[in-house]
């Protein structure tokens, strides 16, 4: 067993064994970005938005948040602040445009939103809550429930977890199941009232239309990812991988999203029920939701760029992969093609493309502290695609300054490693240019095609880069990958 899977299979067992004591006392074939909405998923530090084919990852501005649902149109993301020394912390609602944070309990595990994101369901001390949304307090369901999974799309179920009795009092035992919390009616899914063994869920998911549950259930040595119902799992414990927790059903109700720790590190799994196909990319998942395709990434749909602006399709896919939220925000309604990328902006967008998570520690730069862009200047430093901006010293990033289409050069090259110049001195009025090299091997990728057409015998490195021409280079760099 890896030490992921005895690190979820801890904070699990951990989880549950302190609420006890409380409650006592990708892609359809290969998939394609954005078909199903984004995947949230959480490190145990952030919560990261990614497509179900792992390109496009976005931090989100929600921070670590444990037992996290995603509400039906894609806007907010209600959790529990929690840290590693507290497993348990305020109930939260954060609104994804914003960041901003409104607590509805003080101290809570889970939480889960209504089908139709008026409510939320939450997990506290003394058991199941309901909270309306908008509306201060909340009320108690049911005080033996001690977790929270989902709510059901289209009705009034839970999918929680409680601690039963066993008849070997050493060994915790736990029930996963269903709490209508108008009725309050409760259907057993599955448990381990038998005492013989250890079990417990580390994850479970209600299926679109409400019908069907997923679920990942472990016993000594051994998880499954399980479909209610169904005959074989979905994935087991074998010698080269094995589930660690987190699972999510997709929007169109024809994959299912889990966590898979295996002999090459962490990754999330995405499983076609129909053919069985399954494709994975690395990610170090201890929480997962798949959400809807909504506004939240609005594709194609800002005000300022018509369908038939130049920019259009690769605006477009820079959206609906995650990496851009517009130019206004928090409604985001506009792009704004037209305008100067700056240097901080730039950093933005290849962290966005690239997933970068390591900072390097932080503050790498002097004069970056007050800018919104810090945390991914200092990522894009890290992995060593910008050196600073006033050489040798290199003390300075430049925030605020435009890109040119020379540094732009520099930059795509050194995040994608070309190599390639295509026998060098590709345009006629980049000679005296330090970025020369660079632009050869960005325009031999084919990421650029120059500033003159249909000529092109310029590339034009001293102008600055629009953020409409960034989402084209960005677009022949990245769509494919």
């Amino acid at each position: 067993m890896t030490t992921t899977i005895r690190r979820s299979v801890a904070l699990a067992a951990a989880a549950l064994m302190l609420f006890a004591i409380l409650v006592a006392a990708i892609p359809s074939e290969a998939g394609h970005p954005g078909d199903n909405g984004p995947l949230f998923y959480s490190d145990g530090t952030d919560v990261y938005t990614v497509n179900s084919n792992g390109s496009g990852q976005v931090t989100t501005p929600v921070g670590k948040l444990n037992g996290f649902d995603v509400s039906p149109d894609g806007t907010k993301v209600v959790g529990a602040v929690t840290d590693d020394m507290n497993p348990i912390g305020p109930v939260v609602i954060v609104d994804l445009a914003t960041g901003d944070k409104t607590t509805i309990h003080p101290a809570g595990v889970s939480a889960a939103f209504s089908g139709d994101g008026t409510r939320v369901a939450f997990a506290a001390e003394g058991g199941l809550y309901v909270h309306e949304v908008g509306v201060p307090g909340y009320e108690l369901v049911d005080p033996g429930v001690n977790w929270v999974w989902d709510w059901s799309p289209v009705d009034n179920r839970v999918l929680v977890t409680r601690n039963i009795e066993n008849p070997q009092p050493t060994l915790p035992s736990v029930s996963l199941e269903t709490v209508d919390v108008e009725t309050k009616a409760t259907v057993v899914i599955e448990d381990n009232d038998d005492g013989a063994f250890t079990w417990y869920p580390s994850g479970a998911d209600f299926s679109p239309d409400g019908t069907k549950i997923v679920y990942t259930e472990n016993t000594p040595g051994h998880t499954q990812v399980t479909v209610e119902g169904r005959t074989n799992p979905i994935a087991e414990t074998n010698a080269v991988s094995a589930p660690t927790g987190p699972v999510a059903w997709s929007p169109d109700g024809t994959q299912i999203a889990f966590a898979l720790s295996t002999t090459e590190g962490e990754e999330i799994a995405v499983h076609t029920l129909a053919s069985g196909q399954q494709t994975s990319f690395t990610a170090d998942a201890v929480d997962l939701d798949w959400a809807p395709q909504t506004t939240a990434t609005p594709g194609h749909d800002f005000d300022d760029v018509p369908a038939d602006h130049v920019f259009a399709e690769d605006i477009a896919w820079l959206a609906e992969s995650g990496i851009t939220r517009g130019c206004n925000p928090p409604d985001n309604t506009n792009f704004c093609p037209n305008d100067n990328v700056t240097r901080g902006q730039m950093a933005a967008f290849l962290v966005r493309a690239l997933g970068y998570t390591d900072d390097g520690g932080g503050d790498l730069f002097d004069d970056d502290n007050d800018s919104i862009f810090e945390g991914d200047i200092d990522r894009l430093a890290t992995a060593g695609v910008t050196r600073g901006c006033n050489p040798p010293d290199n003390t300075n990033f430049c925030p605020n300054d435009n890109v040119t289409r020379g540094q732009m050069a520099a930059f795509l090259v050194r995040a994608l490693g070309y190599t390639d110049d295509g026998g060098g001195d590709l345009f006629d009025d980049d000679n005296d240019s330090i970025f020369e090299g660079d632009i050869d091997r960005l325009a031999t990728a084919g990421v650029t095609r120059g500033c003159n057409p249909p000529d092109n015998t310029h590339f034009c490195p001293n102008d600055y880069v629009t953020r409409g021409q960034m989402a084209a280079f960005l677009h022949r760099a990245l769509g494919d990958r």
